[in-house]
């Protein structure tokens, strides 16, 4: 779906994806989309506040909703008020690649749809991240981008047509282990997170938990260990964050054993966390530090 901008409106950037899919980073006023009957726009508003209008329906979106629109029909979008200037993310999709027909769509044009939690959230979350990041893809990354796009688009519709049995059952669990990703990185920092009140949150069974991580190879409980780990790791590179010892810093993503923790970050990047923190010290202010190899002392 091509755009065409007025004198106060820009493309911010562009990520092909393969096959028809494709991301568009807009900023500023008015917009008008030229026709592609065979492709759907999920726009994600970034900024300000927006009228859009097709097929006689009109909706005013703020930041963190997203509104659908068929490339079969024209479709308007202008900036609405003053405020933070506007701008949106739109992922252009080909219909044949949605397991979806025209007719159950339709009722979705140019109606709100909130990107401010559940799959919304995870997909608004996707798109921003792929617009910031894209520069950095490699072609095998993009076509493996394009899958999680589809996916998280195909969800959306589903969640907001309550047709999750349209989706393939590939597709269904795919985004039911992001959103559930979603929800463990969120709570990391809980002692309480651990795989039973994963699934009870998700009202699922431990075992159809298990089974869903199994999938991807991995286990819910690995995948928590992980995911706090890598958290942990970011913060003691964390110029900022060197008020904080690394007991503390441990202890914030639910590692309350100073010991556990020591012992968990060591068998993950082969130091301890505080010859981690100083190695990473002396790279960012210039001087030269061996970092210790792995089965060395920190």
């Amino acid at each position: 779906m091509e755009a065409v901008f007025d004198s106060d409106a820009t493309p911010a950037g562009a990520v092909a994806l393969g096959e028809g899919v494709e991301l568009s980073v807009l900023a500023g006023g008015s917009l008008a989309w030229r026709r592609s009957p065979g492709r759907y726009g999920l726009a994600l508003i970034t900024g300000g506040r927006q009228e859009w209008e097709q097929d006689g329906r009109r909706v005013s979106l703020g930041r963190g909703e997203m509104v659908l629109y068929d490339g079969a029909h024209p479709c308007e979008a202008r900036a609405a008020g003053e405020g933070s200037p506007a701008g949106s993310v739109v992922l252009h999709v080909p219909k044949r690649l949605l397991p979806f027909r025209d007719a159950q769509v339709s009722r979705l044009l140019a109606e709100p749809l909130s990107a401010r939690q559940g799959v919304g959230r995870l997909f608004a979350r996707f798109l921003t991240g792929l617009g910031e990041e894209a520069a950095h893809c490699t072609p095998q990354d993009t076509d493996r981008l394009r899958t999680t796009a589809l996916e998280l688009a195909g969800a959306v519709l589903a969640h907001h047509l309550d047709r999750d049995q349209a989706l393939p059952d590939d597709s269904r669990q795919r985004a039911l282990f992001l959103r559930i990703a979603s929800f463990i990185r969120a709570h990391l920092a809980s002692e309480d997170l651990t795989p039973p009140t994963v699934a009870s949150a998700h009202q699922m069974s431990v075992r159809a938990l298990h089974r869903l991580f199994g999938h991807h190879n991995t286990s819910v409980a690995e995948f928590i260990r992980t995911q706090r780990l890598e958290h942990c790791r970011r913060d003691l590179a964390a110029p900022h964050l060197g008020h904080l010892t690394v007991h503390a810093i441990g202890a914030r993503w639910g590692f309350p054993q100073p010991a556990v923790f020591s012992r968990a970050f060591r068998a993950a990047y082969g130091l301890p966390p505080g010859a981690y923190r100083r190695g990473h010290a002396g790279v960012t202010t210039g001087h030269a530090v061996r970092m210790p190899r792995r089965g060395e002392a920190g």
